[in-house]
């Protein structure tokens, strides 16, 4: 299946790098062994060329910075009304205090907008198709 190769060896998308299939891949990215089973196809193909229309939950890039000048990078996991959960990007665990908190912004998508130009229409379509089949 030609999206199956595009997932896992076009090294222009470098999709395996960041998200995981059965086991294999990375994890700065969603799983997506059973993408197919819970979103469209549109749902899937607005993720590959806009990634930050709709950031998928634990996936926020989120900048904490605290009263004391620290200043934490990772992905928002969990949030309540008194702490956020965050893990940034060496999987360091951190329950922040949300009173110790002097400001936050969310940050792009880590995922690049550029596969518009480093894929083909055919390759899009075909990793799409891959994708939706994952069940």
């Amino acid at each position: 299946m030609r999206g199956e190769h595009v997932f896992f060896h076009k090294m222009e998308a470098s999709c395996v790098q960041c998200h995981k299939i059965k086991r294999v891949g990375g994890t700065a990215g969603p799983e997506l062994t059973k993408l197919g089973e819970g979103f469209p196809r549109s749902y899937i193909l607005e993720s590959i060329l806009f990634p930050d229309a709709k950031i998928a939950k634990g996936f926020e890039n989120t900048t904490v910075e605290m009263i004391d000048g620290m200043v934490h990078v990772g992905f928002l996991k969990k949030e309540t009304n008194t702490e956020i959960d965050l893990h940034t990007l060496l999987n360091k665990k951190l329950v922040i205090e949300k009173s110790m908190v002097k400001a936050r912004t969310r940050l792009p998508s880590s995922m690049p907008p550029s596969y518009r130009a480093l894929l083909t229409r055919s390759d899009i379509r075909d990793l799409v198709e891959f994708l939706s089949t994952k069940k």
